[in-house]
């Protein structure tokens, strides 16, 4: 999964969108939900291509993380996290 790291306020426990009424509270970043991206693997090392594009649409330039997360069997692994940078 793909999400984009935001700037946001924190307001009653939680990260969110900053505006007018919340510009003075604590700063804080946000994960915003970009896309998903399911592939078929075998056993052992896989590697895949990113070239940017998330269902046909570049993603915008900005901070991102990646979640990848395996399953087999019925059975997940625990996620692991990749932060990268789009620049243009």
């Amino acid at each position: 999964a793909f999400a984009a790291i935001a700037k946001g306020r924190r307001v009653g426990g939680r990260c969110v969108k900053p505006n007018a009424a919340n510009r003075a509270r604590p700063h804080c970043r946000r994960e915003v939900p970009r896309g998903t991206v399911t592939l078929t693997g075998r056993a052992g090392r896989n590697a895949y291509t990113f070239k940017g594009r998330l269902r046909g649409r570049t993603l915008p330039p900005g901070r991102y993380r990646l979640r990848v997360t395996a399953s087999a069997n019925g059975v997940r692994s625990a996620p692991a996290v990749a932060s990268f940078t789009i620049m243009r």
